[in-house]
């Protein structure tokens, strides 16, 4: 069986997820952004820093970036030494949730300006990992897997090379994961589910863990054997932050788990998994925004699907495009080529059946066709010597340029 996705359909998701950005952005004097759930006219550091990562993975100018890059430069913390911001509705203090996205927006833009205070804030958010390996919103708290693969991700991104705070997060995430079944849940007491299990695994991956390792394969394994697509799903997690003034807060997260799966899925490339991958995401971007099992549109329920969109864009870089992925096949890119551009595609339009062949291979075959018939003319009287010889030289000619042709295309 095949599965297929257009790019047309990701394409119309990123534009649909762009325009409701644009038309929910709060501007507020010379300060401008997002809440995360879009409320009212309140404007949040993940809020503005999230939105601001999409626009730039999509290649599209940034309404009101001054406004935007004056609340993220702006953090709660911000000494010589060390940089970190609060998300809005967990009060004044520097926490993980308010600082990893910021510093990843500010390290992605790539304003020299802000190199300082990007590095400033790689070097805070290393303070407040529990001795464990693990992160939460501060030392107060207890590590989670939601926080602890967000600031994986971040410094991996921004440090580059691996230190010992991601060295102590790889040896968490490895004695987080559940015996049993080799799944991870929301905390290592806690049950293990696919969208912990995809963000566990995507945290190795980044942290330059083989897809062949022992501990993402088991966690490939759980999701092949306990992940039910549901398009419409998505899943909140909730959990207590406890302040330093002696109270606590009730923080929500919302999960996306088939995107967080497909883009597992994707990041690991075991046998079938494409196929597995194409087949759920042609339903997901079936469900349009609003047709989500939620109260309310926000960023956590939203940006996961437009992200998972632009990837598997990445994959299809012709307009026009088609992925298509069968069980043991990896992804194939048809239509809309003139010439074999791509190397996936060199490769599939020799190994895909269903797809056009190489045209070069064509031109080969068709002169090679000429050149025999040529021959057999030749040896019947039926053409002249001259003739024959004028052939196999518009023949060289013609295999000559297409070979240039077909370099300057690959």
């Amino acid at each position: 069986m095949t599965y297929e996705i257009e790019d047309v359909v990701l394409r119309q998701r990123v534009r649909d997820i762009l325009q409701l950005l644009r038309d929910q952005i709060v501007v507020d004097g010379n300060r401008a952004g997002w809440h995360n759930a879009f409320r009212g006219n309140r404007i949040g550091t993940s809020g503005s820093a999230l939105p601001l990562r999409f626009f730039l993975a999509a290649g599209e100018d940034v309404p009101h970036l001054e406004g935007i890059l004056e609340v993220l430069r702006a953090p709660q913390l911000n000494s010589e030494e060390q940089a970190a911001w609060s998300i809005l509705s967990l009060g004044p203090e520097p926490n993980i949730e308010g600082t990893v996205w910021p510093m990843l927006a500010l390290h992605e833009l790539g304003d020299p300006g802000d190199a300082d205070l990007v590095a400033r804030a790689a070097a805070w958010d290393p303070e407040t990992q529990d001795e464990s390996g693990g992160w939460a919103s501060d030392l107060q708290n207890s590590p989670r897997l939601t926080l602890t693969t967000a600031s994986v991700t971040a410094l991996t991104r921004v440090c580059g090379a691996r230190g010992p705070a991601l060295d102590r997060a790889e040896a968490w995430l490895r004695a987080s994961q559940r015996a049993e079944n080799g799944s991870w849940g929301p905390t290592p007491e806690e049950s293990g589910t696919p969208q912990h299990t995809s963000l566990a695994c995507i945290a190795l991956l980044e942290l330059g863990v083989s897809p062949s390792d022992q501990a993402i394969q088991r966690g490939r394994e759980f999701l092949i054997e306990n992940w039910k697509p549901h398009p419409k799903a998505i899943h909140t997690e909730s959990y207590d932050v406890h302040q330093h003034d002696g109270n606590y807060q009730r923080c929500l997260l919302e999960h996306d788990p088939d995107a967080l799966t497909i883009q597992a899925l994707l990041s690991i490339r075991g046998s079938g998994d494409m196929a597995r991958a194409i087949s759920a995401a042609g339903k997901l971007f079936a469900v349009e925004t609003d047709g989500l099992e939620v109260e309310r549109t926000t960023l956590w329920n939203l940006l996961p699907r437009g992200f998972l969109a632009l990837e598997l864009l990445t994959m299809m870089p012709l307009a026009g495009g088609r992925l298509l992925a069968r069980p043991g096949a990896t992804a194939v890119i048809e239509e809309g080529a003139r010439r074999p551009s791509v190397s996936l595609a060199r490769f599939w339009w020799r190994e895909f059946p269903l797809t056009p062949r190489d045209p070069l291979r064509l031109v080969y075959a068709a002169l090679f066709a000429l050149l025999l018939l040529m021959t057999v003319l030749l040896f019947f009287d039926v053409v002249k010597v001259g003739e024959y010889l004028a052939s196999v030289v518009f023949a060289a000619l013609l295999t000559v340029v297409s070979v240039l042709l077909g370099r300057r295309g690959g």
